[in-house]
This record gives structure tokens, C-alpha cells and sequence, in this order.
């Protein structure tokens, strides 16, 4: 009876502390998961700075300019590497495991995440330039990032403006560059880089050339011109001679009063077996707009056209006899030259310059009654799209030999 009331009182107290064993089980259990979240979101951190020292922060990576507003699968506007970005494989196929940056990677890492070199900045620029498609976007360009153009890029700007805004004039409802806010900042620059380190011979004849093609109001012109012209004349013998046409004939354009016409024209003539047909016919007709038509310079240049005139364009052409009819100087190898080109091409040749070849006839007083007959029958065959001013010429040069 005894040893059953003791079993019965040792089961009695077994069930009593039953309670208490399971509520200290519990916390136990909940201590070791507090433990455990601890213990990993320190393993995290740690992986993180390891991840960080490597990589670098976003702020201090690199990216594209053209890509700062876009975003790739998996990544961010803010510059975040990808998840999906591969990781550098060991040797095993297993990927390598990230370690924290050392002192003997410095020069490595300073050259992948630092900033980009006036360099890279530079060659951007030449291409978004070259590969500019339109006014606005040139324009665009110069207003963001102008501070940043060397010569190179402020010469190839405005000659690349110059011939686009040729197209734009087509339609009537594109503004003309020159009235545009960018257009304005793109002259200060020119000028002021004119004024300092100058531009590159190509370079000047460029700017040149496109501030004539442009049309800029004379009160712009004036303020830009002294330093180009003061480049000009120290850059005269180094320029080559599709430079030195494309100056001559923007200067004469633009009736320049502070150009060096006369060491222009020293150059020119010593460059004249170095010409093209195009630049013959702008040296000729620029330097007579500019008043030079003094015997020796006009039989040079008349030589100069005669030898190479198969290879001339209409348009060429057409200068070089605008050219000596101004200066009503005769040269009769270059008048037969005239006669032996126009004639077998009449009928396809344009009515301006078929009239100004027989304008240049007339005002140095020779008749050739088979270039009129064909100026004639080239100009009837075309009345509906001929011009006031080439009719006014043709007639009146017909005038003149009757």
C-alpha cells in the first residue's frame, strides 16, 4: 500500500512540472530563432560591404551618357548592377566568390569606375556631331555640352549646321538656326576660341565658310571676324588649297573688309596646280568680287581653268565665266574652252548658266553665233523654269552680238 501512494505521489509531481517544462522549452526555442535571424542578417551586411568594396556604390559607377535615362531588364534608373549580371567562374564552373578591394587593385579599379577623361568626352562628341542628323539636334548638343568642344568640335558644328540647315530652308516652317538661343552661344564660343588657342587651318576655313553659308547678320559677323581674319593671315601658309578657296570665297561673300586679300591671293597663286575644279572657280570668282583683277593674277587662274576645264561641273563652269565677264578680261584659250564644253552639252546644261556664259561673251565683246544658236535652243527648251535674271542675261547678251 505504501509503495502504491509513492508511485502515485512521484506521477503526481511529474504532471505538476509538466507546465513549466513546456513553457521553458518555448523560450528556448524562440531565444535560438532570435539568435539564428541575428546571425544572418549579420552574414548579409557582411556580404554587402564585401559586394560594395568590389563593385563599387551606384553612385560611383560610370554609365553612358545616352543610357542615364533608360532602364535594362533587371536594373535600374539609378545605375544598380542587374541581377542577372554574370559573376566571374573559378576554375571548377563554380562562380567565384567576391573579395574585398586590395591596395595592389587600385590602379586597376580607379581606371574601370572613375570618372570619364577629356578624352572620352571628347570622342563622344565627334561622333554624336558626325552622326547628328538634323538642326535641332546639333543645336541640342551645343546648348548641353558646348562648354566641352575643342576646335575641332566647334568647326565641325557649324560646318555640319550649315549644310543640314541648307535642307531645313526647304520648308517654310523651320526656323533659321541662326535666330536659335544655342545658335548664339555657338558664335561666343567660336569666338572666344578664335581669340585664345585659334582653330586648325581646315578647322578656320570651316567656320568660315559656314558663317557665310549661314547668312549671319553683318552684326555678328563683325565682332567674329577680326580673330578669324588674325588666323587667317597667321595660318595663311599652312592651309591647303580647298582651304584657302573656301576662305576666299566666304570673304568675298560676306564683302570681309579686315581680310588679308593679299596674302590670300600670294598663297593661291602659288597653290593653283594643287586645285580642284571647284576651288578654281572660287578663287576666280571670289577674288574678282573682292577687287582683284589685275592681268598677272587673271591669266594664271584662265591658264589654270583651261587645262582642266573637261573636268568642270556646270556650276563651275558658270562661276569661272561670271568671273571674267566681270573683269571683262578676254583670254581666248579660255573663251574656245568655253565654247568646246557648253556646245556638246547644251541641252543639258542649266539656263543660268548657259545665259552667263553668253553674258561672259558679251561683255568682252566676242561673237560666237554657234554658242548662242545653242545657249538659244538650251534656254527655249526650258522658258517654263527659267529665271528673270537668266532670261534678262540671255537676252541681252543676244542683244550685244546683233
Amino acid at each position: 500500500m505504501s509503495a502504491m501512494m509513492a508511485a502515485g505521489s512521484e506521477q503526481v509531481v511529474i504532471r505538476a512540472s509538466a507546465p513549466a517544462l513546456t513553457d521553458g522549452l518555448s523560450d528556448c526555442v524562440v531565444d535560438i530563432a532570435f539568435l539564428l535571424l541575428v546571425a544572418g542578417a549579420c552574414l548579409l551586411y557582411s556580404k554587402f560591404q564585401r559586394a560594395s568594396a568590389v563593385t563599387g556604390s551606384p553612385k560611383q559607377r560610370h554609365r553612358d551618357p545616352d543610357d542615364q535615362m533608360s532602364t535594362t531588364d533587371g536594373g535600374s534608373e539609378s545605375g544598380a548592377t542587374p541581377a542577372s549580371t554574370p559573376r566571374t567562374t573559378s576554375g571548377n564552373g563554380a562562380a567565384a566568390p567576391l573579395r574585398p578591394r586590395q591596395a595592389s587593385d587600385s590602379g586597376r579599379w580607379e581606371a574601370l569606375h572613375t570618372k570619364p577623361t577629356i578624352g572620352d568626352i571628347g570622342r563622344r562628341l565627334t561622333h554624336l556631331l558626325i552622326e547628328a542628323d538634323s538642326v535641332d539636334r546639333i543645336l541640342r548638343l551645343v546648348f548641353t555640352d558646348g562648354e566641352h568642344m575643342t576646335d575641332a568640335h566647334l568647326a565641325t558644328a557649324i560646318h555640319r549646321l550649315a549644310r543640314l540647315d541648307r535642307r531645313a530652308r526647304t520648308d517654310i516652317h523651320t526656323p533659321a538656326p541662326r535666330c536659335d538661343m544655342a545658335f548664339r552661344k555657338l558664335l561666343t564660343l567660336i569666338k572666344a576660341q578664335a581669340e585664345s588657342d585659334g582653330f586648325a587651318p581646315q578647322g578656320l576655313a570651316n567656320v568660315i565658310a559656314a558663317l557665310a553659308a549661314l547668312q549671319v547678320p553683318s552684326a555678328d559677323c563683325e565682332s567674329l571676324m577680326a580673330p578669324l581674319m588674325a588666323g587667317v593671315q597667321a595660318k595663311a601658309n599652312n592651309c591647303t588649297p580647298h582651304a584657302l578657296a573656301s576662305i576666299v570665297y566666304a570673304v568675298a561673300t560676306m564683302d570681309v573688309k579686315t581680310a588679308p586679300v593679299e596674302l590670300l591671293r600670294h598663297w593661291c597663286l602659288k597653290t593653283l596646280s594643287g586645285c580642284r575644279p571647284a576651288d578654281l572657280s572660287n578663287i576666280a570668282i571670289g577674288f574678282v568680287k573682292l577687287g582683284v583683277s589685275d592681268s598677272e593674277f587673271l591669266e594664271s587662274i584662265a591658264e589654270a581653268c583651261t587645262s582642266s576645264i573637261a573636268k568642270f561641273r556646270h556650276g563651275d563652269l558658270s562661276n569661272v565665266a561670271r568671273a571674267f565677264g566681270m573683269a571683262q578680261y578676254k583670254h581666248d584659250a579660255l573663251l574656245a574652252a568655253f565654247v568646246a564644253s557648253v556646245l556638246p552639252v547644251a541641252s543639258r546644261m542649266s539656263c543660268g548658266c548657259l545665259s552667263t556664259v553668253a553674258w561672259c561673251f558679251a561683255r568682252v565683246q566676242v561673237r560666237d553665233c554657234e554658242l548662242l544658236q545653242a545657249v538659244a535652243s538650251g534656254c527655249v527648251g526650258k522658258i517654263e523654269r527659267i529665271r528673270g535674271d537668266e532670261l534678262a542675261d540671255a537676252l541681252w547678251a543676244c542683244a550685244e552680238e546683233t
